[in-house]
């Protein structure tokens, strides 16, 4: 039986608790309403029993009733799932800044918890002087049988019982689900069901460290988003290792994945670039490709991580877009750490104020590795980052929390603005400076500067072997000219950009493809280009276009992807070059090969050939004209008796 409890909508409610104890009011559009219970967990988050707010039409949360901190505000679903039974509500307006709560796995053993939970259930009804009604909290200490409802994979919480069973023929504890279960200082579950063969002194509940593993992969990591707390039962605090009596206050468990124990494809999570695709031939391809050792930069980086596991260290990796700053630094702390090192990421709810939060309450432990990749967006906010480079140059200096390591990384343009120093006017009053605090917190860093591209003598004599023996690398190898991590983590960018381009920026790519895989050079002239795509574009696309079309798709298609050239770009003239009064961009080697094989079995529209043969083109030095001959599976079209200047048919 669940133990949500039907009461008439008119009624009002208390509860005397401490005030993240909530009541759950529910409306669901008709006389009836529906009542639970609550904890709130996060800012602006309660957690609570999916059953309780299932089919809302309007959810209200109270804290405090009666009292002079009593609030109310409104709520509205936030994540639930009917299937676990849990759910997370957004309280509109509740802004108050709560430590994080702290949710415990129970070891599987022949052993006895002590628990607690409050909530409001039915039996605790009261009536006023004034005749009206309310409920009162009830304060549940018992214990759970741990290994009880083993095979409904529930927690079997004993309490003292109502003195009756029977309230309107309804369980007597029903508005209880949704009530936070605690041992200790941990959360292990909530209350959701009374069974009523077990008697009016047992409660189910829902046990935190199982609902990871029933959630898909997408939905736990929104529920853990939600409550602003890991849920991995590896994760979880072990209730065993806490006593009952002392807690750390305004703290939860220590953050951070056991190092050891993540996978190497982890690094996707930790936003190491996925890598382009390439045929293997029946090769089985890693998620990642074999990592190129560079001397200059990974050998001081595990210099300074050898360091760190006796002193707190701060490491910033500077370099450009995708020079493979998270990827040394991932392989570093995999190569370098022994087991009990702990690695976290603060992302949710918000970078700066995750990182803020929990390194105030103490919840970074020794021996963990704290990773700040793209680091100014912790520490440039105008609202937090200041803040947390003081909480951070303070967790270096707290010896008893050493050892950690601050593993960060920024773009030389972030590291330029974060340690510039104003320069003051003479006399007039010092300039603001907003980043002082960052400046400092960076002063105490280690930095590695990354290069743009490997050195081409190194590639040919150190990395010969690991490039020939995974596709991805031999194709980065042959186009990139040194920049491999560049083409290796920009090419995805490539494709999502030409595959998500607005129509004219689409129909300017096609036609560089097609002139590519016809035989034409890598200098596209602009006159082709802008003659040839509209004949790529419908004629409702065509009728939508404003004068600007050419230069705004060409603007799309030439921004940097990633540290590498757009989709197309254009070619910058060298000194001393024949001079030329035209315009060329040149396609990017990865999209050319794309669209190789894309649109092998694609004719191009009339459009393009008669771009192809325009006088203009056909009087530029170097071009020649070859006759027509069938280009793959298809003829060349009727309109045309030349080839596009250049092409090799």
């Amino acid at each position: 039986m669940f133990l949500t409890s039907a009461e008439p909508s008119h009624e009002s409610a208390a509860g005397l608790d401490p005030s993240r104890v909530a009541e759950v009011i529910v409306s669901c559009g008709d006389e009836a309403g529906r009542r639970g219970s609550g904890y709130l967990v996060a800012m602006g988050r309660v957690l609570t029993a999916a059953h309780v707010v299932n089919d809302a039409r309007s959810i209200q949360v109270r804290f405090d009733a009666d009292q002079p901190t009593e609030q109310t505000h409104l709520a509205e679903v936030a994540w639930a799932d009917t299937q676990v039974d849990i759910a997370v509500l957004s309280v509109l307006g509740e802004q108050r800044r709560v430590s994080w709560s702290d949710f415990g796995r129970v070891i599987e053993r022949d052993a006895v918890l002590r628990c607690s939970a409050m909530g409001f259930p039915v039996f605790k009804m009261r009536r006023d002087r004034d005749g009206t009604r309310y409920r009162d909290a009830c304060h549940a200490v018992g214990t759970c049988a741990v290994l009880s409802n083993r095979r409904e994979g529930t927690l079997d919480l004993r309490v003292a019982p109502p003195h009756t069973d029977s309230h309107s023929g309804h369980s007597p504890w029903e508005g209880m689900s949704g009530a936070a279960v605690f041992s200790g200082d941990s959360i292990i579950g909530i209350v959701a069901r009374h069974h009523r063969s077990d008697g009016p002194g047992h409660l189910a509940v829902l046990r935190a460290d199982r609902w990871h593993e029933q959630l898909s992969a997408a939905e736990a990591r929104r529920l853990e988003d939600g409550i602003g707390t890991p849920l991995h039962p590896a994760r979880l605090t072990d209730v065993w290792c806490q006593p009952h009596a002392v807690a750390r206050q305004n703290a939860g468990a220590v953050l951070g994945q056991p190092l050891h124990a993540l996978p190497h494809e982890h690094a996707l999570a930790l936003e190491v670039h996925p890598a382009i695709e390439a045929d293997g031939d029946g090769q089985a391809l890693g998620t990642l490709p074999p990592y190129l050792h560079r001397p200059g930069v990974d050998d001081q980086l595990h210099e300074v991580v050898s360091v760190a596991q006796r002193h707190s260290r701060m490491v910033m990796l500077v370099g450009g877009s995708s020079t493979g700053k998270t990827r040394a630094a991932w392989e570093a702390i995999r190569c370098c750490f022994p087991d009990g090192w702990r690695l976290w990421h603060p992302l949710t709810p918000d970078r700066p104020i995750s990182a803020l939060e929990a390194l105030r309450a103490g919840r970074v432990g020794p021996r963990t590795v704290i990773w700040l990749n793209e680091c100014q967006l912790y520490l440039s906010p105008r609202s937090h980052g200041e803040e947390v480079a003081v909480v951070l140059q303070e967790l270096l200096a707290d010896h008893e929390v050493a050892p950690v390591l601050i593993l960060s990384s920024l773009w030389p343009s972030y590291w330029r603005e974060l340690t510039a120093k104003p320069e003051a006017e003479p006399d007039q009053p010092p300039p603001d400076d907003p980043h002082a605090a960052a400046r400092a917190l960076l002063g105490q860093a280690t930095v590695i500067n990354l290069p743009d591209a490997f050195v081409e003598e190194d590639l040919l004599l150190t990395h010969k072997q690991l490039l020939d023996s995974d596709p991805r690398l031999t194709l980065a190898a042959g186009s990139a000219g040194g920049r491999i991590t560049q083409f290796l983590a920009g090419a995805p960018e490539l494709i999502r950009r030409y595959q998500q381009a607005p129509p004219p920026a689409r129909a300017v790519a096609w036609a560089a493809m097609d002139a590519r895989r016809l035989g034409h050079g890598p200098r596209l002239p602009r006159e082709f280009l802008e003659r040839a795509a509209p004949a790529y574009l419908t004629d409702d696309e065509w009728d939508a276009l404003n004068d600007a079309w050419f230069d705004q798709a060409l603007a799309f298609l030439s921004a940097p992807c990633r540290g590498t050239r757009g989709p197309l770009s254009a070619i910058r003239p060298r000194p001393g070059s024949v001079a030329s009064d035209r315009s060329h961009y040149r396609l990017a080697d990865y999209l050319e090969q794309h669209g190789a094989a894309e649109r092998r079995h694609m004719t191009p529209p009339a459009g393009f050939w008669e771009a192809a043969f325009t006088p203009q083109l056909l009087k530029t030095p170097g071009y020649s004209p070859i006759p027509p001959v069938c280009v793959g599976d298809w003829p060349m079209p009727l309109v045309s008796t030349h080839t596009l200047p250049g092409m090799r048919m």
